[in-house]
């Protein structure tokens, strides 16, 4: 799960500022080396701070790439940097593009091309077949209509490969999963919902297959180097410079020389993997120099002083060395395979485009060296065509206006507490449900928070928290309220007195200026907004929650007057509201006798699971698993609640029948292993109290069966989705699977709670079936994202 963000404002601001402050974003090489992108980025952000009135910052993060986990790793970081401080941001390559701003302009220079265009032919593009491990990170990636809302799953789902049993070559550099995880990363990011303008360095580069979306209007934008000055001077050589890699074929430059039989000397400047080989390959040829890595004042006079400049990389991006030379005056041999460089070069008027052997380029070193005036000639022409490459160019359009877009709907959202972190089911329902709803909304989390809570966070793209602190007065009454009910009555204290409240009022008034909905997740906040708001509504039941409190209040005139103002409340809410999302079939039907409201403006938004983010393990492999760990050679139950009485009622449900199950280890996770009444468990029974997401995950892959003892309590349990998704066997009671779309026989078993003991003494023999249907059936129906869509639909209807 990604972590939230904090965050200075609830919303980015694209206004238009003059002067804008702008971020270039890029990656920096592990180990680090210069080449033509930093180039670029130096030049560029010089450009931008001396040109204009614009300020430029170049922000760049360590990104390794010399295993899958550092490729991984470099995304990750990029996809949660938080550039809102800035008005603009330009990136040029992977991963900084992942980087998440309303004013985000690509200027392409080229994607990671081991898993593109230079992607090995006898490797598979795609995994064929998929280990178990990889299926659900597979369909995954391969989901239609894919955004920047499925990266935490996507990144939560591939975090699980680290704990799993893995065929040894799934995880290689290069590799088919690794092509497509980062295909994926780059159409999220590229994405024209993301972008707001694509620029190319060159045509070559865009119109690589599937370096950018087919509908995206790519600007051809080459940039000049980013060399001080260009001087000139009588030529002695002949000059090229560059990485000493393969790519760069420095090895055909010299056989063709060799073959070329010219004395002009020929000066070869760069360093690289390659220089061993090279200057073997050099040995005994005295014309040939090799002059290692120039400084710029070097490189400036190196390139005045030659005849004209080689350069002869296969399919280069753009060949910033072209440039250099032709500013400086320079003819440039090429070949017609170059790439970027063919872009530049008229063939036979600024120099020469040949065929890429070593015959075809000893006959254009002798036409050059061969003709000085000719060559000279051809020098200056190129310098007239260089000049057309030029800064102001690069920047005015880097640093145009953007056109604007359509305005996204804007929900304001109510609640009492925060949706981070989602340790309990209520947060998990905000958390996951809206932050999936963001794919077609801005929302703005507004919650009432004990003091020294507050603060704005962005939890996902669209989707941002502001925790508003209440006063000191609010805590007193919340406390006497405690007091006098006996029961935690933060939420009913909200109730009666957040409307009291001044920093709340203030900021609902200011944020429902410009909201189109108001959503309140539970109706503990609605007396606050009901007197400022007129427009749609909606009411996000998690519970029937005058049912709920008139279960947990003890009888007497404290508890009856608070009953009567929920029941009030809720019913007002519910009138109002034009839609209701019910957690249950059986809510839909209460809500609906309850306050008198037509079936037809309530839909059923059941509880779900994160799917991605919770591993699938089959029996086998739990078994192993349990031995790997050390954990003891028995059967293993599991039950998640937190400190809430329905769970705390299952949780001693469970402590009455372990010692009838001797043979059983009882795992109690979460709160409610922490309450005082629960505080001497029997011994095949441990209370874990609250545990880490990576802890309880742990549990979810070890357990031999997960129980589900629940007698009392609205709306549904989310423990179920997550039983079922990390394929446990499911033992439930009738009341535990109300509302779940999960059935008993099907998909898990159930019981009585009378029953439990007998049947984990005796399991039946299909429970891996059971488990394996059980997890399909949640994928399919209980993800979030399909939830959500419901809800679109049910809002839109």
């Amino acid at each position: 799960m990604a972590p939230c963000r904090r965050t200075t404002s609830i919303r980015l601001n694209t206004s238009r500022k003059t002067p804008m402050r702008i971020a270039i974003v890029a990656p920096s090489s592990v180990p680090f080396v210069i080449g033509g992108a930093e180039k670029l980025w130096w030049g560029l952000q010089h450009a931008i701070n001396q040109q204009t009135g614009h300020v430029c910052e170049l922000i760049k993060l360590p990104s390794p790439e010399r295993n899958f986990w550092e490729i991984i790793d470099s995304y990750r970081r990029f996809s949660e940097l938080n550039l809102e401080h800035f008005d603009r941001v330009i990136s040029t390559k992977y991963p900084a593009w992942m980087v998440h701003h309303g004013e985000h302009v690509v200027y392409l220079q080229h994607t990671l091309r081991g898993l593109y265009d230079t992607y090995p032919a006898r490797l598979p593009t795609r995994l064929n077949p998929i280990p178990a491990a990889a299926q659900r990170l597979v369909r995954l990636l391969r989901a239609p209509a894919l955004d920047r809302s499925a990266l935490p799953d996507i990144f939560g789902t591939i975090e699980t490969l680290k704990h799993a049993e893995l065929p040894t070559d799934l995880l290689t550099l290069p590799g088919p999963l690794l092509r497509e995880i980062v295909h994926t990363f780059d159409r999220i990011a590229l994405d024209p919902a993301e972008i707001r303008a694509y620029h190319a360095i060159s045509a070559t580069v865009a119109r690589r297959e599937e370096y950018v979306p087919e509908q995206a209007q790519v600007n051809i934008l080459p940039h000049p180097s980013d060399l001080a000055r260009y001087e000139t001077a009588a030529p002695r050589s002949i000059f090229t410079i560059s990485r000493l890699d393969r790519p760069k074929r420095i090895d055909l430059l010299i056989q063709a020389y060799i073959e070329a039989g010219i004395d002009i000397p020929f000066e070869i400047a760069g360093t690289g993997p390659e220089e061993d080989r090279l200057r073997a390959k050099a040995e005994g040829q005295p014309g040939i120099r090799f002059l290692g890595r120039l400084n710029d004042d070097e490189v400036i006079r190196h390139y005045s002083e030659a005849l004209f400049v080689p350069f002869i990389p296969q399919d280069e991006d753009m060949g910033l060395i072209t440039l250099e030379a032709m500013r400086s005056g320079k003819a440039v041999l090429t070949t017609t395979d170059a790439g970027g460089p063919t872009e530049f070069v008229r063939h036979g008027e600024t120099g020469l485009i040949v065929e890429p052997t070593a015959k075809a380029l000893a006959e254009g070193f002798r036409q050059l060296a061969l003709a000085p005036p000719r060559t000279l000639a051809m020098g200056q022409a190129a310098l007239t065509d260089a000049e057309e490459v030029n800064w102001p160019r690069v920047v005015t359009a880097l640093t145009a206006p953007l056109p604007s877009r359509p305005r996204r709907p804007r929900w304001l959202l109510l609640n009492t507490f925060s949706a981070w972190p989602p340790d309990t089911g209520g947060r998990q329902r905000i958390y996951h449900l809206y932050r999936h709803l963001a794919r077609h909304a801005d929302i703005h989390h507004i919650c009432l928070v004990p003091p020294g809570q507050g603060g704005t966070w962005q939890l996902a793209p669209g989707f941002c928290e502001t925790r508003v602190p209440a006063s000191a007065g609010f805590c007193v009454r919340a406390a006497l309220l405690h007091k006098q009910l006996g029961v935690s009555a933060w939420d009913l204290a909200a109730l009666r007195h957040a409307a009291d409240e001044s920093r709340l009022t203030e900021l609902l008034g200011t944020a429902l200026t410009d909201a189109d909905r108001v959503i309140c997740a539970h109706p503990y906040l609605y007396p606050a907004v009901q007197p400022l708001w007129q427009g749609p509504l909606a009411y996000d039941a998690h519970n029937i929650e005058i049912d709920i409190k008139r279960s947990m209040l003890q009888p007497g005139a404290a508890s009856d007057a608070m009953l009567d103002e929920l029941r009030d409340v809720e019913g007002a809410l519910c009138r109002r509201a034009d839609i209701i999302l019910a957690c249950s079939a059986d809510d839909h039907a209460r809500l609906s006798e309850l306050y008198g409201i037509s079936p037809a403006s309530i839909i059923v938004v059941p509880n779900g699971v994160d799917t991605a983010a919770i591993p699938y393990t089959a029996g086998q492999d739990r078994r192993q698993l349990k031995a790997k760990l050390g954990l003891p050679d028995q059967n293993i139950a599991l039950f998640m609640g937190s400190w809430h009485r329905p769970n705390v009622e299952a949780a001693q449900h469970i402590h009455a029948l372990a010692p009838e199950c001797p043979d059983w280890l009882f795992i109690i996770l979460g709160s409610v292993g922490m309450v005082p009444e629960l505080a001497h468990p029997p011994a095949n029974v441990i209370q874990t109290g609250i545990v880490s997401d990576r802890e309880k995950h742990v549990w979810l892959r070890v357990v031999d069966i997960a129980l589900n003892p629940m007698t009392s309590g609205g709306g549904t349990n989310l423990k179920m989705p997550e039983y079922a998704a990390a394929g446990i066997p499911i033992l439930t009671t009738p009341h535990g699977r109300r509302g779940q779309p999960l059935e008993a026989g099907q998909h898990c078993l159930e019981a009585d709670i009378e029953r439990f003991p007998d049947i984990l003494n005796n399991l039946p023999p299909d429970l891996n079936d059971l488990a394996r249907a059980a997890c399909e059936r949640a994928g399919r129906v209980l993800d979030w994202s399909m939830i959500s869509q419901h809800v679109i639909e049910g809002i839109h209807t």
